[in-house]
């Protein structure tokens, strides 16, 4: 999904899925204020030199938080896997220190250390309750839900590849194989892969990336143009699924489940033909992943980016298999901010989710629907801050 400005932040710097918790909202007029100067910060103090030695280790503390949450803006992007991470971030420091928008983002950080603290203490108070008379309770429902459980749909994510920079490339052709990427020097959209091998993307000012990057050309973002071109995407989806369900421009699940009782095309034949009638008429590549439900595809079509596809069979062993190793920032919804929380849970992939922390919080919820009589096909786990 390509950034338009507004999609990916909101004023508190939770990405999309994950909504703030009322519970622990901040504001520049309240809790935390901007970072001022070491000037303004010691001003009519009068510590003694080893109090000023202690804030002096809270202040580089304080910096490279802030120089690592600068590093970490999207840095999960198809692209981006081989760069040197430690010589970007170092870069975007110091193109950014001292900058409004540096500031922002180190009061941001300030509030999300609060709110972690916070999140922790109530952890540990549920931590200290007795669990233990809900364990065969909770089994019995697992067991019964396994027994439900439906793996019949052949679900797709497709996902256009660098979308809004592939259109411009399309239509420029001299863009071809340079680093280019789509936006302003305020702000960009998109980067193609050239430019990714330096560091720049999405939701990163152009600024920075020039720095990054100096040969970087940046175009305009022209929206009437994605929007034309994404028409075209789309009637070939209704092709294969009437119903398909748009997530933006450039991405969509398709349920082809019923498409597939019509032809002798295997799921992955059926998906390189899709991807094939779209390069044919839009000249765009676009990546797939194929699974049993959106959540599953979704991360799937990420793995052979670009102009790839991911097949994850329908079969529980397989796709627990899938899951395990998985780091948690893989899982739609759960961006830098609860990547960071969870870290502090000790929890950095999808097995540790599973097996340890969240079981509790599981067991709490199987606990109340026992005591409701209720009961459903799926029960999903949000982990809201």
């Amino acid at each position: 999904m390509e950034f338009d400005g507004s999609d990916i932040f909101d004023s508190q710097d939770f990405l999309i899925g994950e909504e703030p918790d009322t519970e622990f909202q901040f504001s520049e007029e309240n809790d935390i204020q901007p970072l001022t100067n070491q000037e303004e910060i010691n001003s009519g103090s009068s510590s003694a030199s080893s109090s000023n030695a202690e804030h002096s280790t809270a202040d580089k503390n304080n910096d490279e938080s802030v120089r690592s949450r600068l590093g970490d803006l999207a840095s999960n992007k198809a692209g981006l896997q081989g760069v040197d991470k430690e010589k970007i971030n170092q870069v975007i420091y110091e193109a950014s220190k001292d900058s409004a928008f540096y500031h922002n983002e180190a009061r941001k950080d300030e509030a999300l250390k609060h709110k972690t603290e916070q999140l922790l203490k109530k952890y540990e108070a549920l931590r200290r309750q007795d669990l233990s008379s809900f364990d065969n309770k909770v089994n019995n429902l697992v067991q019964a839900m396994e027994r439900k459980r439906d793996l019949s749909r052949i679900i797709v994510h497709i996902d256009m590849d660098a979308y809004y920079a592939a259109v411009e490339e399309r239509d420029n052709p001299s863009l071809r194989g340079k680093p280019m990427a789509v936006g302003s020097n305020s702000m960009l959209s998109t980067s193609n892969y050239e430019a990714r091998r330096y560091g720049v993307r999405s939701a990163m000012p152009g600024f920075i990336a020039r720095k990054l990057c100096p040969e970087l050309i940046i175009v305009p973002c022209n929206f009437d143009k994605y929007h034309a071109v994404a028409k075209q995407i789309r009637e070939i989806f209704a092709r294969y699924d009437p119903n398909y369900t748009p997530m933006s421009l450039d991405e969509a699940y398709l349920d082809i489940t019923e498409y597939l009782k019509t032809t002798d095309k295997t799921p992955d034949e059926a998906v390189e033909q899709i991807r094939k009638e779209i390069y044919e008429e839009t000249k765009l590549t676009a990546s797939a992943g194929i699974a049993a439900n959106m959540l599953l595809s979704k991360i799937c079509s990420d793995f052979n980016k670009p102009n790839g596809q991911y097949r994850l069979p329908n079969n529980i062993n397989d796709i627990m298999r899938f899951i395990r190793p998985l780091p948690v920032r893989k899982i739609p919804g759960i961006g830098r901010v609860t990547e960071r929380i969870l870290k502090e849970l000790d929890i950095s992939t999808c097995g540790a989710m599973l097996d340890t922390k969240l079981r509790e919080l599981v067991d709490h919820l199987a606990a109340d629907l026992a005591k409701e009589y209720l009961h459903g096909k799926t029960i999903a786990l949000t982990f809201k801050s």
